[in-house]
């Protein structure tokens, strides 16, 4: 079995308390839900792959017309940066 890693082109947290914030070049993807001051926080993530690579793989390695494809993403904690 082959395996094939096809990495994120972009990728940015929206936040639903700041519409406007930009973080496309933040290293670090937020996901998470919270409420603070009577007010609920909502972080998503967004990740955006390049089609011509999917394509590719789709289209000239892949040997058979039945595969699997997973998306792996690492959750972590950090504590005591300012």
């Amino acid at each position: 079995m082959a395996v094939y890693k096809i990495f994120p082109s972009k990728d940015a947290t929206i936040y639903s308390e700041y519409s406007v914030m930009n973080t496309g070049l933040d290293s670090i993807l937020a996901c998470s839900s919270y409420v603070s001051d009577d007010s609920g926080q909502v972080c998503r993530t967004l990740i955006q792959f390049s089609d011509i690579e999917i394509n590719n793989v789709l289209n000239n390695l892949v040997s058979s017309s039945t595969f699997n494809v997973y998306l792996r993403l690492f959750a972590s904690n950090v504590d005591g940066i300012n």
